[in-house]
C-alpha cells in the first residue's frame, strides 16, 4: 500500500527537474533519487560490473570471441544488453596506455629490432627516443586518431554491403577492443620473456591481428573466410600507409625541433 501511494505521488525529478508520478521520471529516465548511502554505493558499484544487462563482464566474451556478432548486433539496435563498447575501449586502452608507459614497451620494441641502435648518431637516436616516448605515452589518442581511418577503408573495401562509414566504425571499434583486450596479455608476456622472445610476441601478435580481423568481418559482413581476410588485410595496409605517413611527418617535426 505504501510502494502504491509513493507511486501516485507526484515528484520533482532532482536530474532533469521534470514533474512526474510513478518510480522513474518519464523525462530523463532516472529512478527517485534517494539520499546516499554505503549499501547503495557498493550496490551500483557490483551493479555495473556483474549485472546481467549490460556488466562489463558479460561484453568481454563478445569482445574476445564474437566481436563482429557483438557490432552486428549493436547495429541492428540491441543496445542495452551489454556494457558500453566504447567505453569499453577507451577503459582497456587507457590501461595498455598506463601498462607501455610503465614498461617503456615501444623503445624495449626498437631496441629490439635495432639492436646497434647505440652505434647509431646521436640525432637518430634522439629521434627515435623521442618518437617512442611520444607514441607509448599518448597510444590512446594515437590509437583513437587512426579509428576513423580504419572505418573509412573497412567502409570502401565492403561498400557493397550497404552498411554506412558510421557503422563500420562500430566495427572498428570492437575490432581494436578485442586486439586491445589480447594486449593486456601480450605486452607483460612480451616483457617477461625478454628481447630474445619478444620478436616472437610480435609476430605472433601480427598474425593474431589478421586472424582477428578475418573472423570480425566474417561475423559482421557474412562473408567467406577468405574474402573477410583479404578485404580486412587491405583494410590494415591502407590505414598502415596512412600510419607510416603521419608517423614520417612527426618524425620531420621531431628533426626540425632536435636542429633548435
Amino acid at each position: 500500500m505504501f510502494l502504491l501511494i509513493m507511486s501516485q505521488q507526484e515528484h520533482i525529478c532532482k536530474n532533469c527537474g521534470h514533474s512526474f508520478t510513478g518510480n522513474h521520471c518519464n523525462n530523463c529516465g532516472q529512478k527517485i533519487a534517494h539520499r546516499l548511502d554505503t549499501k547503495h554505493i557498493v550496490h551500483e558499484a557490483v551493479h555495473v560490473f556483474t549485472h546481467a544487462d549490460k556488466g562489463i563482464f558479460a561484453l568481454i566474451p563478445m569482445v574476445v570471441f564474437r566481436p563482429g556478432t557483438l557490432a552486428l548486433q549493436y547495429v541492428q539496435g540491441k543496445r542495452k544488453s551489454y556494457f558500453n563498447i566504447f567505453q569499453y575501449l577507451i577503459l582497456v586502452v587507457g590501461i595498455i596506455t598506463f601498462i607501455m608507459s610503465k614498461t617503456h614497451y615501444m623503445e624495449n620494441v626498437m631496441q629490439t629490432f635495432n639492436p646497434d641502435s647505440a652505434k647509431g648518431s646521436a640525432r637518430v637516436l634522439a629521434v627515435q627516443g623521442r618518437l617512442m616516448s611520444f607514441i607509448q605515452h599518448y597510444f590512446n589518442i594515437f590509437l583513437f586518431s587512426f579509428l576513423p581511418v580504419f572505418s573509412f577503408f573497412s567502409w570502401l573495401f565492403f561498400r557493397s554491403k550497404g552498411y554506412n562509414y558510421a557503422e563500420n566504425f562500430v566495427l572498428q571499434a570492437s575490432i581494436q577492443a578485442q586486439l586491445n583486450t589480447f594486449s593486456l596479455f601480450i605486452i607483460p608476456l612480451s616483457m617477461l620473456l625478454g628481447k630474445d622472445f619478444r620478436g616472437v610476441v610480435i609476430a605472433f601478435s601480427f598474425l593474431l591481428l589478421l586472424f582477428a580481423n578475418m573472423m570480425a568481418n566474417r561475423q559482421f559482413f557474412k562473408v567467406p573466410l577468405l574474402k573477410g581476410f583479404f578485404k580486412g588485410l587491405l583494410v590494415y595496409i591502407c590505414t598502415s600507409i596512412v600510419q607510416v605517413i603521419a608517423i614520417f611527418v612527426v618524425i620531420i617535426i621531431l628533426i626540425q625541433q632536435y636542429k633548435k
